[in-house]
């Protein structure tokens, strides 16, 4: 998962959460304050009514020194205020509680305040009550009202995490897309340093940068070690192949050394070969070829299967071709695809079996041209898939040993002409090495 989405997941799911726990507490706390408020009314009510005793006397209510009582209730009993005149009490009272009261006839709970206070000489009992069903008939909307604005709050303050969060990753995704995916080479990394005020970002850029210069200058002096290591020992071999061929035509040379310096011939051409090719990659590398030919695949591969003809017959391989489409490679080197085509078919007769079979197959898709060279030999484990264009990797196919050069040869003329390569394999049935060539508007009729 990306790291803006798992972000957005994380403040998405914490402010759930807390919403969740919010939904859960929030009618014991509306519940809570309004019972608050509730006492806080109920006494204020109280020291309006000792306010008017002291100012007009207890006789507004009650007449002292006489067995009376006080009650006033509101039409709908929603609130009621009582007096009544008590002996002496042992504490003064002054307490808010939940109580039911009877009436007339019916059972109401009310929260009511008690208040025992002196007048006139005698002690008087205050009781204002307020009823609960009252208190909590709006706490319902009150709840839904608070909910509603928690969750509008939580889904503005998500959209607005997701925005943010992408203007604030911005620069890391720009990174990553310009400058880590489809990368190609060291030597195509020129890119601008990514303009954030964010400090990480700007030390991560710094270190890519770094990093890439640093790899840059590590593959062009490989690059350099392989093309003058290849020039310096192409003299002294080719001199030392020239001097094999006059000892073995020499009269005096016996039929067993002629044998053995043939085998010395077959080994330094081998070297030869393998430091030509190491030169070719190099120079493929270095860009030193020029694309500007366009080419038929379809004629070309006639040309390799003319060449190569006798290893097909050598090993019995019956070859089939069908290319729906001739696709015409444009802006391309024909010598460099040639040698591509050619290590290709080559591998495939090298480890075929005898008498098998070798498919060349080219059909054009909406994006690319597809090629694929399907055979029917020994395989490749698919642990080995991963390494087959390294240069000197021992493979294994079947009971066979490869250290060439040909598929990476094939991997650095692909990559040189933006051809994407795809191999699929299994053991003892066969490989296929799929070539897909960017699409170009040019296209010959087959």
């Amino acid at each position: 998962m990306k790291l803006q989405n798992k972000l957005a997941s994380y403040n998405a799911l914490s402010k759930i959460i807390i919403i969740s726990i919010f939904v859960l507490l929030l009618p014991f706390i509306v519940n809570y304050q309004a019972e608050r408020q509730t006492d806080v009314r109920l006494r204020q009510k109280r020291d309006q009514v000792l306010q008017i005793i002291k100012t007009e006397g207890i006789s507004q209510y009650l007449v002292p020194g006489q067995d009376s009582s006080f009650g006033s209730y509101n039409l709908l009993k929603e609130e009621y205020i009582s007096l009544e005149q008590i002996a002496r009490p042992a504490l003064n009272l002054n307490s808010i509680q939940n109580s039911p009261r009877r009436v007339e006839g019916e059972i109401v709970d009310y929260r009511i305040l008690s208040y025992t206070f002196p007048a006139a000489g005698n002690w008087y009992l205050m009781e204002i009550g307020r009823s609960r069903d009252i208190i909590y008939e709006n706490n319902s909307v009150l709840q839904r009202f608070a909910l509603l604005l928690l969750i509008s709050m939580v889904i503005l303050t998500i959209v607005s995490d997701i925005y943010f969060t992408k203007y604030l990753l911005s620069p890391l995704n720009i990174i990553v897309r310009t400058k880590l995916q489809n990368l190609r080479s060291p030597a195509d990394f020129k890119f601008p340093r990514i303009k954030t005020t964010t400090s990480d970002f700007k030390h991560l850029d710094n270190s890519i940068h770094e990093m890439m210069e640093r790899i840059e200058l590590a593959f062009q002096q490989e690059r350099e070690f392989i093309a003058n290591a290849s020039h310096e020992l192409l003299t002294p071999i080719s001199i030392l192949q020239h001097k094999l061929e006059n000892l073995n035509e020499h009269p005096d040379t016996s039929p067993e050394l002629q044998v053995k310096f043939y085998e010395m011939q077959k080994t330094i051409s081998r070297l030869k070969n393998i430091i030509k090719t190491l030169l070719l990659i190099s120079r493929i590398e270095n860009e030193q070829f020029l694309k500007v030919e366009s080419v038929s695949v379809k004629d070309l591969l006639q040309e390799v299967i003319e060449e190569i003809s006798y290893r097909l017959e050598a090993k019995e391989i019956n070859l089939e071709v069908d290319l729906a489409d001739d696709f015409i490679c444009q802006q391309s080197n024909k010598v460099l695809l040639f040698n591509m085509f050619f290590n290709l078919i080559n591998n495939a007769i090298k480890y075929n079996k005898t008498g098998g079979k070798l498919l060349i197959k080219g059909n054009l898709q909406p994006a690319f041209y597809q090629l694929d060279f399907t055979d029917t030999g020994l395989g490749i484990a698919p642990e080995r898939l991963p390494s087959i264009f390294y240069r000197f990797k021992k493979i294994s196919r079947g009971n066979a040993e490869s250290f060439g050069l040909g598929l990476p040869i094939v991997k650095t003329i692909a990559h040189y002409h933006q051809i994407k390569i795809e191999v699929t394999s299994e053991l003892d049935q066969g490989s296929t090495f799929r070539l897909l060539f960017p699409r170009q508007p040019q296209l010959k009729t087959a």
